[in-house]
């Protein structure tokens, strides 16, 4: 049988991003972001530490990733950022 176009996207890697930096990246691959951690207010120290859709994965287009950011400044151990 034919087969069914199916518009699959794949899911960027944003962890280690800012959340304006992880916005743009999903936008661009046409995916959407839901953020969660700390939401209230972002620093220069912002930065995504995790996301709910692994990066490379094949998703379709418009699917919502959860990206959780967290102030890199509160965290004592530095990340070698």
């Amino acid at each position: 049988g034919e087969e069914k176009p199916t518009d699959k996207v794949s899911v960027p890697d944003v962890v280690g991003m800012t959340p304006e930096q992880a916005r743009e990246a999903l936008q661009n691959a046409g995916l959407y972001i839901r953020v969660t951690g700390a939401t209230g207010y972002y620093t220069s120290s912002t930065v995504a530490v995790s996301q709910s859709i692994p990066e490379g994965t094949e998703v379709e287009r418009g699917t919502v990733v959860e990206v959780q950011f967290m102030d890199n400044a509160n965290e004592g151990a530095g990340w070698g950022f």
